[in-house]
């Protein structure tokens, strides 16, 4: 059995959003090419789970600071 890579995977040219089931840590991130279908998604999802809006990714990094991850203070 080899070993596990180390390197985020990358993530392909597009919209994101990241459900999350409530107090159970990191959700699952999904993808949609254009924005409208991104706004579908989320209010289809808005009524189950916890939908966060990561926002639009381009050549491996986000375009919208909302999808940053925030840094931890010490």
């Amino acid at each position: 059995m080899a070993r596990p890579s180390l390197k985020p995977p990358k993530l392909k040219d597009g919209y994101y959003i990241e459900l999350s089931g409530g107090s159970h840590g990191r959700g699952i991130k999904i993808h949609r090419e254009t924005k409208k279908e991104i706004d579908h998604l989320m209010e289809q999802y808005n009524r189950m789970r916890d939908v966060t809006y990561l926002g639009q990714m381009k050549d491996g990094k986000f375009l919208d600071d909302k999808g940053k991850p925030k840094k931890k203070k010490r």
